[in-house]
């Protein structure tokens, strides 16, 4: 497992396992976390991120695939 954060004059890229978890995927996850101030949002949100990513990363490896569950048609 490999997690780098690339810091530049550019915005931070948050790199897990050579997948780029770009700032506008962050950007729409914070809305979902509350924080003290802005800056622990952006890091719970990003945190979050990462962990999906390494859990996705794990399925795959383990040769999981998700099914979306549905009632009557509709996916849930």
């Amino acid at each position: 497992m490999r997690i780098d954060t690339i810091r530049s004059a550019t915005p931070t890229a948050v790199v897990v396992n050579d997948v780029v978890i770009a700032n506008a995927d962050i950007a729409r996850e914070v809305q979902n976390h509350r924080g003290g101030s802005p800056v622990s949002a952006w890091e719970a949100a990003t945190r979050a991120l990462v962990v999906r990513q390494l859990l996705a990363q794990r399925a795959r490896a383990c040769g999981i695939v998700a099914e979306p569950r549905s009632e009557n048609g509709l996916r849930e």
